[in-house]
């Protein structure tokens, strides 16, 4: 269903009680309200009712299948995303800014923004969008081409110790970094980047002794079907 968002809840719920299944283009509907209203449908509950999806591609990839089992929830510190708001909900609002489009344009329009939150489990999420972007290039005469970027997310957790052979007042310290990219379409291109910060200190007093990364960079087009490509629903 592709109608314009304001159709979405009163179509979606014919359809449902016609008993068809509705793949519901994004965003599904207008508020919180309306979804409350249209996906708890009493319909929905029954067992051989209509299935009711919404088209966020990406979460069926196997690329972003991939990334949930490299990462533990429990352990995340950081989130950052140049496109997509974490899939969770936050506690509390700490940063929010935005700027208009230059004067001579509509000054309802916001030209970049950046927010981050806190999550229950104290973790710092953050997005920033520019749909003006420019510059940015090592070139001359290049400062206002269109600024090209993949989508990116960043998903950094908490650092843990490690055993390894190593003198009794020293430790290992192990970050580990999940960065996928091009994750909103990864059936054409994507890349997940598995970055181990290693790091050797003293127990007394956290000095650095030495470090190193460990990167290892892993793709996922087929997942368990065995076809490379996932353009379509039908998995």
């Amino acid at each position: 269903m592709a109608l314009p968002n304001a159709y979405h809840l009163e179509w979606a719920t014919e359809a449902i009680k016609a008993g068809k299944h509705v793949l519901l283009e994004i965003p599904s509907v207008a508020n919180a309200e309306e979804a409350a209203t249209l996906f708890r449908n009493l319909i929905l509950s029954q067992l051989d009712s209509a299935v009711l999806l919404e088209a966020m591609h990406f979460r069926f990839h196997p690329a972003w299948q991939k990334l949930l089992s490299l990462i533990d929830r429990e352990n995340i510190v950081e989130v950052h995303s140049t496109e997509h708001v974490p899939r969770n909900k936050p506690i509390e609002c700490l940063a929010a800014s935005y700027d208009r489009v230059p004067p001579g344009n509509d000054q309802e329009i916001g030209r970049d923004f950046r927010k981050s939150w806190k999550f229950p489990n104290n973790a710092v999420g953050s997005i920033e969008a520019n749909f003006m972007a420019d510059g940015g290039y090592s070139w001359p005469l290049t400062e206002e081409l269109p600024t090209i970027a993949l989508p990116k997310l960043r998903i950094k957790h908490r650092e843990a110790i490690v055993e390894g052979d190593l003198p009794s007042d020293q430790e290992l310290v192990v970050t580990k970094i999940v960065t996928i990219w091009n994750w909103s379409l990864a059936y054409f291109y994507h890349r997940i980047d598995i970055e181990d910060k290693n790091v050797v200190r003293t127990k007394s007093d956290g000095k650095t002794v030495r470090e190193w990364i460990e990167t290892e960079y892993v793709k996922d087009y087929a997942g368990d079907t065995g076809v490379d490509s996932w353009k379509s629903y039908r998995f």
